[in-house]
């Protein structure tokens, strides 16, 4: 008798929680530009975090990052804007001519670089970044080790100068 109220119980809130959607789906104003509008106008739009007059660190429109962390979607979509930001970086240092006639895995190894220290970090390079446009990918293999940035994650500095070095992907499951 009690597995039977459970289930009924069960039942109930499933249909009850269709209910509620369909009701949402129907008159939400998600969608509405007016209501949109309103909010951002309210809230602000911020592109860095920022403390709300409240403390709470908030970022975008109104989103309050104590209380709700970012999407997997939010989380993928400002991966995407930094890696093709960190690529854009990489070109715009090596040059076109350079970029075109590296591996795919030599690309990814500078722009994982680029995407860790920002393109202005990568520029200071310069050693290595001639080498790689001379093709003397040993070289610049080492001249990458040989820096402050190989001692501060070395894993990863092993991982890149090897990817330079070879022109292989180089991607092993370790922590750095």
């Amino acid at each position: 008798m009690l597995v039977a109220l459970l289930l009924t119980l069960l039942m109930w809130q499933d249909a009850h929680r269709a209910v509620i959607e369909a009701i949402v789906s129907e008159t939400s104003v998600v969608n509405v530009k007016e209501c949109r509008m309103m909010l951002e106008r309210h809230e602000g739009r911020k592109r860095r975090m920022y403390p709300c007059p409240s403390g709470h660190m908030t970022i975008g429109v109104g989103h309050n990052l104590d209380a709700k962390s970012i999407s997997n979607q939010a989380v993928d979509q400002i991966f995407s804007d930094d890696l093709d930001d960190a690529e854009h970086d990489v070109i715009d240092v090596i040059g076109c001519a350079v970029w075109a006639n590296l591996s795919l895995p030599r690309r990814a190894a500078l722009v994982d670089m680029a995407f860790q220290m920002g393109g202005t970090g990568f520029a200071q390079f310069k050693k290595t970044i001639h080498l790689v446009s001379a093709r003397q990918f040993e070289e610049a293999a080492r001249e990458m080790l040989n820096s402050t940035w190989a001692k501060q994650t070395p894993s990863r500095a092993i991982d890149i100068s090897e990817m330079i070095r070879t022109g292989a992907w180089c991607v092993q499951e370790r922590l750095t």
